[in-house]
């Protein structure tokens, strides 16, 4: 047994944004996807084909003047992954790979999303997720945001 191992996600993503007055339309497009695990004998990865595969995202938020100072509020930005889902915020995931709804997200040739795990136990795992992510942030300066994002994931 290893206790508990620690996995850090780390994206990089390149965002156009559009503003009109207070309203901006962010569409991010990933660039790079990295796991970074606090114990050698558990690690994880996403096949190469994710990155190229991802479709560009479409987030919208408001810049809001409070306390003299201006906010980023975004709304919630749901994502699934593996699948196609009718009412994205509240359908029951797939379970069953064989699922229409279910879809080759990284063409790699297997269900849903794979993610490879290596360390103690070795291969991969086929998955359909649900990401949630909420940003806020203060706005610095005409080219800087500082923030947090929440997200949750449900697989």
């Amino acid at each position: 047994m290893i206790g508990d191992v620690t996995t850090t996600y780390r994206a990089i993503s390149r965002v156009q944004i559009a503003q009109t007055g207070t309203k901006l339309t962010m569409e991010e497009h990933l660039c790079v996807v990295r796991f970074e695990s606090d114990h050698s004998e558990a690690r994880s990865s996403l096949v190469e084909g994710f990155v190229a595969t991802a479709p560009p995202l479409e987030r919208h938020a408001r810049l809001v003047h409070k306390g003299g100072k201006w906010r980023l509020d975004a709304s919630e930005l749901i994502e699934i992954h593996g699948a196609r889902l009718e009412h994205p915020d509240k359908d029951a995931l797939p379970t069953d790979p064989k699922d229409p709804r279910v879809r080759d997200m990284d063409h790699d040739g297997h269900p849903g999303l794979t993610v490879n795990v290596a360390g103690l136990v070795e291969g991969s795992v086929h998955l359909v997720q649900r990401v949630r992510t909420l940003l806020r942030g203060l706005v610095r300066s005409a080219d800087r945001i500082d923030g947090l994002i929440t997200w949750s994931r449900a697989q």
